[in-house]
């Protein structure tokens, strides 16, 4: 008989767990007044998905995608955008790996184990692939000879460098793959 609950006892205690960044991510993203329904969408995605979610490689970082796919989906419905101190131009242009890195480390304070299991990057690259997005934005920000703006110019097409974003440089802040109608709970 407890096997049955097992499931959603696991998914609650998940949950739980990350519910205070998702909702402070979401904030930062849709605004406060829109960040409970984001969170709760999630939720209602992910619990009725439960199962599947279980078998991915990383449970944290399918969460994150969904959390993501509803941040979107809610920011296109309500036409709103990111708030705070990471709403500069210059985020807009960083890949969508280096964004959520930039926002999760430096507007939300999450350590690196964390950002590395959203993100399904190495713990160890968080702090290099936190100081090259920043120096990017620095760069991207027209503030010349800042030693960020130095170091961005220095490494656009440097070998390595989509490597460190996860992306081409090319693709920007694309959709979130695998995530079309995540609101719709249950398959």
């Amino acid at each position: 008989m407890i096997a049955p609950r097992r499931p959603d006892l696991t998914f609650d205690a998940f949950a739980d767990s990350h519910m205070k960044l998702w909702t402070r991510y979401a904030a930062s993203q849709v605004g406060a007044a829109h960040s409970d329904e984001v969170v709760a969408r999630t939720c209602g995605w992910l619990r009725g998905n439960w199962r599947r979610v279980l078998g991915s490689d990383s449970v944290a970082r399918y969460a994150w995608r969904v959390l993501k796919a509803e941040v979107h989906a809610c920011a296109t419905e309500q036409g709103v955008g990111p708030e705070g101190e990471m709403a500069e131009a210059a985020l807009a242009e960083l890949p969508e790996r280096l964004y959520d890195l930039v926002v999760l480390r430096y507007e939300l304070g999450v350590g690196d184990a964390e950002i590395a299991d959203y993100l399904g990057i190495e713990q160890a690259a968080v702090g290099a692939q936190a100081r090259y997005a920043r120096g990017r934005v620095e760069g991207l920000s027209g503030v010349k000879g800042s030693p960020g703006a130095e170091r961005a110019a220095e490494t656009e097409g440097h070998p390595g460098v989509e490597e460190l974003s996860g992306v081409s440089q090319a693709e920007g802040r694309s959709g979130i793959p695998e995530t079309e109608g995540l609101s719709e709970v249950g398959e």
